[in-house]
């Protein structure tokens, strides 16, 4: 026993030693402040105390105390642990929604309502944005979904209604938002290199490698047992994980070669069938993936990498892609189960919570209703959604605009759906721009959480007002390129730097398809000019996306040549970015874009004011249509190829690349002729 719990358990018999002792003894040590856990961690000596009780048992000299009485709380969570386990969910899944789920009963029990409901919206939205403060953006999604599948379940034995469902809100998150993180070669080695020649350091060693070059996950190093290895064939079985699926994989001579190394002079003898055993008695299996996660995180840090990686499969799939494996393979042996592998989420703004309100419940039916009864409601509302990492800055005006329309006419809790479409159409705009469709999403959101407090509130179906039209894209022709970069060129003052910037953006957005804003947004690091091929950081875009641009060589040759200009006349001093207006700051969106239309005008290209026409946007869409019509003529298999083309422009998905299938009738019309080509052998003369 360690030399605390001695001190503190001096004279008590082994027969008054059990669960309770045990807990009060670990209460006493307290906990450490811990930023990745809600309630801290527990000091050294609590492990200590916690594996030598385990060990008294497991040896007979202290006897396993049995509960005394199931809590309160045991009455919905046995039958939900039958129900999960039903779901076919994973032991670590169910672990989570079980623990959310007896935190959310444990709040809503210690305070009872007084008409005797178990769970309220008010109680639901508290205990959420609670959990979800204290968390990190990336980790919401966790107490959000448990309390949602518990929810669902008591809705389903009729314990709650329904509708309490819509108080837990969704999560903001962007799918492939960030680039993969990855280590180099170098810092791989340096990472192999701190581990020492000690059993430990064997042990470690074989399970970085298997991270490394078999891309394992944490998860599956754990569950790895010494009957998956067969080393007669030279493979290794990888238990189904998070894809579900059972699959088996080569094993590399130098991993093989780490592995024996730990089995023969590194692993504790012992009964266990895992590979890899706790490095102190008693010899028990890795618990979890938090062990190897921190077997990775003491050696990135010991090899002296201050970056936070991600070990896994990156240095393999996005540093290497060697050792003769085809993207498919790696794909199917790294357990992904569609052919693009996941990325990580977005980084999402988190943010605290005040003090708890308690909101009492607005007049429903057909009392006649004021913005006061749904004030507090929104509040709540407003407060919920920004622990989950959306910033309703825009939806806080909006929403209380709402309230205020509300004052100046008669409304009730049935009279929501239309008070809210006629709010959203209110205010005069441009037919087809989508500002109504926008407004009113807003106040669906809102009045979809209100619904989870009074029923009676009802929420107008989304297809009510007309959403946003996609206005025809316009497609500069090769003499209008050329006339708008001799225009640019000829901007003034001559010997600035301004002509020379407006030139050099144009042309970057032309040939890589950029957005305009992206382009502007470009810091001087993005700018990636000594590599092969050249190529841009794209960071943190539309919808959170980053993503990596090549650069034909003629582009990158302009970026250069702006490059220097831009050190000569010293603005590498005074701004990051790398496209800079004369007084040395970032270019601003609304001056370039009136500039560029100024220019158009002045040449003939787009019309008067009043008019659509040709606009900076116009060069993206010039740049897609071109690369799609060349692939047409040059008989590429288009469809094929669209995926990479959506990836290169940052479209969230294909499908928007394919509207300029149908939006632009040059494209519409090599295609009609792609597909007569290929209809025409079948044709029976």
């Amino acid at each position: 026993m360690p030399s605390a719990a001695g001190s503190k358990l001096r004279g008590v018999s082994f027969d008054e030693i059990d669960d309770a002792l045990v807990d009060s003894y670990l209460k006493k040590l307290g906990r450490r402040k811990c930023l990745r856990r809600i309630s801290g961690r527990m000091p050294t000596a609590a492990y200590g105390v916690k594996r030598f009780v385990e060990r008294l048992r497991e040896h007979g000299v202290i006897v396993a105390h049995s509960a005394e009485t199931s809590s309160a709380a045991d009455e919905w969570l046995v039958p939900y642990a039958i129900h999960l386990e039903r779901l076919g969910l994973s032991n670590g899944t169910r672990r989570m929604y079980m623990r959310f789920a007896g935190s959310l009963l444990d709040q809503s029990l210690g305070s009872p309502t007084t008409d005797g409901k178990l769970f309220t919206a008010e109680k639901v939205t508290v205990f959420v944005r609670d959990q979800a403060a204290v968390l990190k953006p990336a980790s919401c999604r966790a107490p959000v979904t448990a309390t949602r599948v518990f929810l669902r379940y008591l809705a389903m034995r009729d314990v709650v209604p329904a509708t309490i469902v819509s108080a837990v809100p969704t999560i903001r998150q962007w799918k492939l938002a960030e680039l993969p993180k990855y280590l180099t070669e170098n810092e791989v080695g340096q990472i192999l290199s701190s581990c020492e020649d000690t059993p430990v350091g064997r042990r470690d060693r074989a399970i970085l490698k298997l991270l490394v070059r078999l891309g394992l996950r944490a998860g599956e190093v754990v569950q790895l047992r010494l009957d998956d290895i067969d080393w007669r064939e030279g493979c290794v079985r990888i238990r189904a994980g998070k894809s579900a699926k059972e699959r088996v994989l080569p094993l590399l001579e130098d991993v093989a070669l780490d592995l024996v190394a730990y089995l023969r002079d590194g692993r504790p003898k012992s009964n266990e069938r895992a590979v890899f055993l706790k490095n102190c008695p008693p010899y028990k299996a890795l618990k979890c993936s938090a062990c190897v996660s921190s077997i990775a995180t003491t050696h990135i840090k010991r090899a002296g990498i201050i970056r936070s990686h991600y070990v896994r499969a990156h240095v393999s799939s996005h540093g290497r892609h060697t050792d003769g494996f085809s993207r498919c393979h790696l794909q199917t042996s790294r357990g992904h189960s569609r052919a693009s592998a996941a990325g990580d989420d977005g980084n999402l703004r988190q943010a605290g919570s005040g003090e708890t309100r308690v909101c009492g419940h607005a007049s429903a039916g057909r009392c006649a209703m004021n913005s006061a009864g749904y004030s507090c409601h929104l509040d709540l509302y407003l407060e919920l959604r920004r622990a989950v990492g959306f910033a309703m800055r825009v939806e806080e005006r909006l929403l209380r605009d709402f309230l205020r329309y509300i004052d100046h006419h008669e409304c009730n809790s049935a009279s929501t759906a239309q008070l809210a479409v006629d709010w959203a159409c209110s205010i005069q705009i441009r037919p087809g721009s989508g500002t109504h469709a926008g407004r009113l999403s807003v106040v669906r959101g809102f009045l979809t959480y209100l619904q989870s407090s009074l029923p009676d509130v009802r929420v107008p179906d989304a297809n009510l007002v007309a959403g946003a039209r996609r206005p025809k894209p316009y497609i500069f022709s090769a003499g209008e390129i050329r006339d708008l970069m001799n225009a640019a060129q000829s901007l003034g003052p001559q010997e600035s730097l301004r002509p020379l910037t407006y030139v050099t953006l144009i042309g970057l957005v032309l040939s890589c398809g950029l957005r305009a804003g992206e382009a502007m947004r470009l810091d001087a690091s993005d700018v990636i000019l000594d590599t092969n091929p050249p190529h841009l950081v794209v960071r943190q875009t539309k919808f959170r996306k980053s993503r990596l641009v090549p650069m034909h060589s003629t582009t990158a040759e302009s970026m250069r040549v702006y490059a220097v200009q831009r050190q000569r006349l010293g603005y590498d001093r005074v701004c990051d970015a790398f496209f800079v207006s004369e007084n040395g700051k970032p270019l601003v969106y609304q001056t370039v874009a009136r500039n560029f239309i100024a220019i158009a005008r002045r040449l003939g290209i787009r019309g008067s004011r009043g008019e659509r026409g040709a606009s900076l946007h116009s060069l993206r869409h010039t740049f897609t249509v071109s690369r799609m019509l060349a692939w047409y003529r040059d008989g590429v298999d288009v469809q094929a190829r669209l995926p990479e083309l959506s990836v290169y422009l940052g479209h969230v998905r294909p499908q928007e690349t394919y509207w300029y299938l149908t939006a632009t009738p040059e494209l519409l019309t090599a295609a009609s002729v792609r597909f007569e080509n290929y209809s025409a052998p079948g044709i029976k003369s």
